[in-house]
């Protein structure tokens, strides 16, 4: 899963550095908190973005749904956070996720001098492309199939449509999650 807030080049030439380093050091305690009680693993913060992933060190038949209940716990929050924020006079901040499910390299990578445990592989690729079409999709949260297949009998969505991954021959076809089955 990559999780990016949106236009954050444009919110960081608009407001206060110290206020934005705040503003968003509070909003990533909320998200890696829901990533971490859903099972997930923080893999690294990229900038403005998270990455993380499921399934290490043991993978569980429910990775797939905990990543895409994640995402929609995510939202719930920054919902939730808008009107505090608007409240306290705090930055607004809105988000994209991208999710996909697939096998992915976990390992050492870096340099001599540093290296890091991260997640590779086209798995991952895919994931971060979809984060990408968010914006293009016109959605907050976009999951590939192979998410959807393994989540989708714990999960309602409407489809998205399809993306062009750069050196992929097929285009990948999205789903944005909306909420769970249990809630009907």
């Amino acid at each position: 899963m990559f999780c990016d807030i949106k236009d954050f080049t444009s919110l960081s030439e608009k407001c206060n550095p110290e206020q934005l380093v705040n503003d968003l050091n509070e909003l990533f305690n909320e998200i890696v908190n829901i990533i971490f009680e859903n099972n997930g693993t923080v893999d690294k913060f990229i900038g403005d973005s998270i990455m993380a992933y499921w399934g290490d060190p043991i993978a569980s038949e429910d990775d797939a749904y905990m990543a895409v209940k994640t995402a929609l716990d995510i939202r719930k929050k920054i919902n939730e956070l808008k009107i505090k924020n608007t409240q306290e006079g705090k930055i607004i901040f809105d988000l994209k996720m991208g999710i996909n499910t697939g096998e992915a390299l976990l390992g050492l990578s870096g340099s001599e001098k540093i290296m890091s445990y991260t997640a590779m592989g086209d798995a991952v690729n895919i994931a971060s492309r979809l984060e990408t079409s968010c914006g293009v999709l016109n959605r907050d949260i976009l999951i590939s199939k192979s998410t959807y297949e393994d989540a989708k009998d714990k999960i309602i969505v409407l489809e998205a449509g399809t993306i062009k991954v750069k050196g992929k021959e097929n285009e990948i076809e999205t789903f944005e999650p909306i909420g769970f089955v249990s809630e009907q």
